[in-house]
């Protein structure tokens, strides 16, 4: 049992006045019998979460998922699950061992629900049923009869086979167990959490400690007694308070003395001023409860903070500022100019974000994860404040080495520098080839800016969103909130064709943007109003893809609209496939065919199913593809599934999603069949997979690798800005794990309604630049690609940090050599060259034919190179470089490495001579892919450049 110092721990009279549970038992003494002089029972509650092979603890075969972050749902906040889709044929298993007289299994069941057999100690001991025709948590699933006192084993067993009323997928969820005891266990230990601490004077800090046994049912009174008390106070709240330099041993001292521990605190003299900082990690949240490490960890030599950008391209890195014992006022970052060794500039925009904290469940649990300001901020004694650095380098930045300053500054004359070196590679990053579909919730949106709260906006029942539209009082929020969206890569427009089609999943309800009106003659006619409002708004803005339409499948099986016979919104029920189903659904898929046709978006439409079962989506694939314009043209389709119970159905489908802890060998075989089809596959998660609140950065950078290693296309997550009713302070939700409904943040209701980017979804992005470049090397250099290609094969999530450095010290590796190849090529293209720039190509053929060129060989050729044509074209006015560039994207040229040539069209466009290099050059070299006609740019496709260079 871990405790931890919540108030007062210091023994006063005969209690502790209060201590936190920490780990994952508690433990309850049950009342005596009637005078009958039975012993008290104790209750150990044990934890899904508390896993190994020892007594209570839980051991999970293959084939579980074990997914956190519900406090309100789960005891612990987790639980285990499985269903046919994360074990395939296998059938999982777990093994609880545990010492007492009785056991309860407890876990969710759910109208999918497997069953299971149960053994305890070798002996059958009952069958677990996980149906129920609603879904229900942390209810009973197995209680044992009275065993034996002394130590037992359970085991689990999934069966093929369910409940006659459930569904196929033979899901089953375990929570905890309860053991019930009729001996007491005494705790023979206590652990505390840390060894030693660091403070200086003036600090103050609190201590843990763990009880062993974990099983252990006695909770013993604790005090903690300072060696030195001029050094090291210990409050009356259990607070250690450094007063001097010096030593102390803290004593953690239980059971009156028969258990203890110790903690060497040093206060050592004061180091730096009252505001320092270090150098941080993007992959990781910088969290309170990681001061102490922090502060220890600080020297001067860690102050420094490097990154690897391409031209046109964002880099990030992360400043963690700690104070001591005094408030800090008036923080400013301010990252200064970057040069090279030349002393050239490097064309980039910087920006640097204060990111605050957000509250995941409940007080204890703040998440710095809000790029909240660039404005000046305050920070509290004895606090981390993390600054997110954002650099954006220009499409005709010089590749090179770039050096600089973040500098802080703060009220008391504070004033702190941290070196910068950015390193740009000279090529210019892709457009974006990853597939990046967040679902978006603009009615979400509009609610929380206007202040009201869900009843009041959406009124009463699904009948009330009948009257509720896109408000364009709101619209500066949903524009910020489209730009980010698709400055990460976003393509995807997200629109409704029926009232709530998720049935109020999230905290508001989501209204349709086809407003349904049946006549007094019983046709209907329809108000496409929001939803070209709303398609429109993100063509303008930048996400201009597929449109999903939700959903001819939605979850209740409903449409709702007003009934002019009656004169009021009605509601009605329908079961697909049934004839009232295909004449209502027939009558408005011709109407919709139409008028998406007239406004010219048909094509982009994409009628889209989330998690239907497998007769449901077939009965609206069979409607869909009976209704054909005049050109043999059916509506293409979209579906999410958890389960491949739907295979059969998966290529009529265009675009499928698949959960990503599906079966990895048949994904594999899965996105490979529907690549050669031509269909479009990726991977999707949902609750806390990798990008929620409580998920490190990193998780998110990890899931777009991961789909690239399953073949899929790219990624879809299911809710990008559904925002409840406070999300800047607290991201808590009654059902889903904190953040899981958004990945970004909306403005201060007062504020200018700039959405706020967060790190997990910044790491999103970059997963979607990384996947992007990654095929872009993949044609144009595949040959220089095949040490990415074995990283992204070793991924396996064991240290999603390590793994992924890998592979970006890799794909960067490879850069560096395209990035040389395409000077070379701009090089061989200039018509008249001094020695200089002969002697520069020359050095840079030689490195380019040693496979083992190092990256500082690489690098320092690339950049003589480069620094040679920029001499050449030193007469060349910008007149001419913007001009050559514009022909040489518009002739079609890709970059250097196509070896167009664009002399003579650079020449004819710009008026000057074809003596002249700076044409030839300048449309090849800085600005090859043109900054100004970025958009025009095709990336290569490796599977199509290959068919056109056979024929």
């Amino acid at each position: 049992m871990k405790r931890n110092i919540l108030t007062a721990a210091v023994r006063g009279t005969a209690c502790i006045l209060s201590l936190l549970l920490c780990g994952s038992y508690s433990a309850a003494a049950g009342n005596p019998a009637d005078g009958s002089g039975t012993p008290a029972q104790t209750e150990i509650t044990v934890n899904d979460g508390e896993m190994g092979t020892g007594l209570f603890q839980f051991e999970f075969s293959a084939g579980w998922v074990h997914e956190g972050g519900y406090p309100a749902r789960f005891v612990g906040g987790d639980e285990h699950w499985s269903t046919t889709a994360t074990s395939g044929a296998a059938l999982p298993s777990l093994t609880f061992r545990f010492s007492g007289t009785k056991v309860s299994l407890y876990g969710h069941k759910v109208p999918a629900g497997g069953m299971a057999c149960v053994t305890i100690d070798g002996a059958d001991a009952g069958v677990v049923d996980f149906y129920n025709a609603v879904r229900i948590e942390k209810t009973l699933l197995f209680e044992s009869g009275i065993l034996d006192d002394g130590d037992h084993t359970l085991q689990l067993q999934m069966l093929n086979d369910r409940n006659p009323s459930a569904g196929d997928t033979r899901e089953a969820g375990i929570d905890y167990a309860v053991v019930l005891t009729d001996r007491t266990v005494p705790v023979s230990q206590v652990k505390a959490d840390v060894r030693s601490l660091l403070l200086e004077p003036g600090m103050h800090c609190t201590l843990s400690w763990t009880f062993l046994p974990e099983y252990a049912t006695e909770i013993p009174e604790v005090r903690l007694i300072s060696s030195d008390e001029e050094v090291l106070k210990i409050g009356g709240d259990g607070t250690l308070h450094a007063l001097k330099a010096g030593k102390a041993t803290v004593t953690i001292e239980a059971d009156n003395g028969r258990c203890q521990d110790t903690v060497l605190v040093t206060v050592r003299e004061p180091v730096g001023g009252d505001l320092s900082g270090m150098a941080g990690t993007t992959d990781r949240h910088t969290r309170q409860d990681t001061y102490p490490d922090r502060f220890a960890d600080w020297n001067p030599e860690k102050t420094s903070l490097s990154a690897v950008a391409w031209r046109d391209d964002v880099a990030s890195v992360k400043l963690d500022l700690m104070t001591k014992g005094k408030d800090i006022t008036n923080v400013r970052v301010a990252v200064g100019e970057l040069t090279d060794e030349s002393g050239n500039s490097l064309k980039a925009d910087a920006a640097a974000y204060f990111i605050r904290n957000t509250n995941a469940h409940d007080t204890g649990h703040d998440i710095p994860d809000v790029l909240y300001t660039q404005e000046a901020s305050d920070i509290p004694a004895g606090s981390l404040a993390s600054v997110w650095v954002k650099i954006q380098t220009a499409a005709d930045a010089l590749p090179g080495i770039y050096t600089g300053d973040i500098t802080v500054t703060a009220d008391g004359g504070i004033t702190l520098t941290f070196p910068l070196t950015v390193e740009v590679i000279g090529l210019v990053a892709p457009a974006n080839t990853a597939e990046l579909e967040l679902w978006q919730y603009p009615y979400s949106s509009n609610r929380y800016y206007s202040g009201k709260t869900t009843e009041e906006y959406f009124g009463s029942g699904v009948e009330g969103l009948w009257a509720t539209h896109l408000d364009p009082q709101y619209e500066a929020g949903l524009v910020s909130q489209i730009r980010l969206y698709a400055a990460a890569g976003g393509r995807s427009v997200t629109t409704t064709i029926v009232e709530d089609p998720w049935n109020s999943q999230t905290p508001d309800p989501y209204p349709s943007m086809i407003k349904w009106t049946r006549g007094a003659d019983g046709k209907f006619t329809f108000d496409y109003s929001d939803f070209l409002y709303w398609v429109s708004l993100n063509q303008e803005n930048g996400v201009d893809g597929r449109i999903l339409a939700f959903s001819i499948s939605d979850w209740a099986n409903r449409v709702t609209y007003m009934d002019e016979a009656r004169g009021r919104v009605v509601t009605e029920e329908l079961t697909p496939g049934s004839n009232r189903w295909k004449q209502i659904w027939g009558e408005f898929l011709r109407d919709f065919m139409e008028y998406t046709t007239s406004v010219g978006i048909f094509e982009r439409v994409y009628l889209a199913m989330d998690e239907r079962s497998a007769d449901v989506v077939e009965n609206v694939l069979d409607l869909v593809e009976s209704m054909r314009n005049d050109k043999g043209e059916c509506f293409r389709t979209a579906l999410a599934v958890f389960t491949f119970d739907a295979e059969y159905l998966f290529d009529r489908v265009t675009d499928l999603s698949l959960a990503i802890y599906m079966d990895a060998a048949k994904l594999d075989k899965l996105t490979a069949h529907r690549r050669k089809l031509g269909l479009t596959t990726t991977l999707y998660t949902c609750g806390a997979q990798y990008s929620a609140l409580e998920n490190q950065p990193i998780e998110s950078l990890y899931t777009m690798w991961y789909c690239e290693k399953r073949g899929a296309d790219g990624f879809l997550r299911w809710a990008l800005d559904a925002f409840n009713a406070d999300p800047l302070r607290s991201s808590a939700h009654r059902l889903f794990a904190a953040g899981d409904i958004y990945l970004f943040y909306p403005d201060e209701r007062d504020g200018n309604m700039t959405a706020k980017s967060s790190p997990r979804f910044e790491k999103l992005a970059e997963g979607c630049r990384d996947l992007s470049k990654y095929r872009y090397l993949l044609a144009i250099a595949p040959a220089m690609s095949g040490d990415i290609q074995r990283q992204v094969q070793r991924l396996e999530g064991r240290n999603m940090e390590l793994e992924v450095k890998r592979i970006q010290d890799a794909l960067n590796h490879a850069a560096r050599y395209a990035a040389l190849s395409e000077y070379c090529v701009a090089a061989g293209q200039v018509s008249q060259p001094d020695a200089e720039l002969l002697s520069a190509l020359s050095s840079a053929q030689s490195v380019l034919q040693d496979p083992d060129a190092t990256d500082a060989v690489l690098r320092d050729a690339t950049v003589r190179l480069a620094g040679m044509l920029v001499k050449e074209t030193q007469d060349a006015t910008e007149t001419d470089f913007t001009t050559s560039a514009d022909a040489a994207s518009d002739a079609g040229t890709t970059g250097p490495v196509s070896g167009a040539d664009t002399t003579d069209s650079g020449a004819q466009s710009s008026g000057c001579s074809s003596s002249l290099p700076g044409a030839a050059v300048a449309g090849i070299m800085a600005a090859a892919t043109a900054v100004t006609v970025r958009r025009k740019r095709r990336t290569p496709d490796p599977d199509t450049d290959e068919r056109e260079d056979r024929t």
